[in-house]
């Protein structure tokens, strides 16, 4: 996802603003909004969507997804390791992009880039208001009938509310509206976690296989361990993510804007979730 945020000041100092939304692995849009803004000489600001799917590691289903060397429990903070963040192989996930984001931006252009994790909750727009790996995780067993875990279940990933990642795009924008860009922090090391906790995906699973029995959807509560083979026609992708582990800490946000994530927890928002994709299935 790309959210463009261009400011351009007028003879009679009016701000005006304007947005855009894109694939966030889609290199020529970057490079065609940049082409674009450098052909001019007002102010402009960048805010791009990437994912953390940068930070999956060889836990992972799929080593295509841009694994790591090792199995890794780290937990990247977006301030203390800013360095590795803005410098990983361009064989991770989303890193192509990142870095012509980061890297590449004209004279004129102020950048940055969000990053949010496991994004869960209903969203608030007129088109799709669902995510990707809690309901792709609540389809996956409702498809087999039955509860499961990806191995041993213990992969951890961190999640935010889709509002609350709202909350932090509104804040940053709001940021790029001020001289200079306010307080948000711009350029080639401008990179904004947004995380407000941490899921470990075979508790959720359980939880998820109770609440589905409890609804008469699924016959048992009992869970199944399956390994990476057995993963066949179930959405790869979605389980995939959701055995590999993706940790990170948002210390930038609350440090630069005062972002505090305030919407209800991934376990609290789960029976929302699951009537979505009882109410869509059907």
């Amino acid at each position: 996802m790309v959210f463009l945020c261009e400011i351009k000041i007028t003879n009679e100092n009016k701000l005006t603003q304007k947005s855009a939304a894109a694939n966030c692995d889609h290199l020529n849009h970057i490079k065609s909004i940049y082409s674009g803004f450098a052909k001019r000489s007002t102010p402009a600001f960048l805010l791009h969507i990437s994912g953390s799917g940068i930070l999956v590691d060889k836990s992972s289903v799929s080593p295509g997804l841009g694994s790591q060397s090792k199995i890794s429990d780290k937990d990247y903070d977006d301030i203390a390791d800013i360095k590795t963040i803005t410098s990983w192989p361009d064989h991770f996930m989303h890193r192509t992009i990142d870095r012509e984001v980061l890297e590449n931006a004209p004279k004129n252009v102020k950048q940055l880039i969000v990053c949010p994790p496991c994004i869960y909750g209903r969203g608030t727009g007129p088109l799709n208001q669902t995510s990707m790996q809690v309901p792709g995780y609540i389809t996956a067993i409702l498809k087999r009938g039955k509860g499961f875990i990806l191995q041993e279940g213990k992969n951890v990933w961190s999640a935010i509310h889709v509002v609350d990642l709202a909350k932090l795009m509104c804040l940053l924008t709001e940021e790029a509206m001020k001289p200079n860009g306010g307080s948000a922090t711009w350029g080639s090391e401008a990179y904004y976690f947004a995380s407000s906790e941490k899921i470990v995906w075979g508790e959720l699973a359980k939880d998820i296989t109770k609440r589905l029995y409890r609804k008469g959807a699924v016959k048992s509560e009992e869970l199944e361990v399956i390994e990476k083979s057995e993963l066949g026609e179930i959405d790869k992708m979605t389980l995939d993510l959701c055995g590999s582990n993706s940790k990170s800490t948002a210390s930038r946000g609350k440090r630069d804007v005062g972002w505090a994530p305030k919407q209800a927890g991934v376990v609290d928002s789960l029976d929302e979730a699951i009537q979505m994709v009882l109410i869509k299935d059907n």
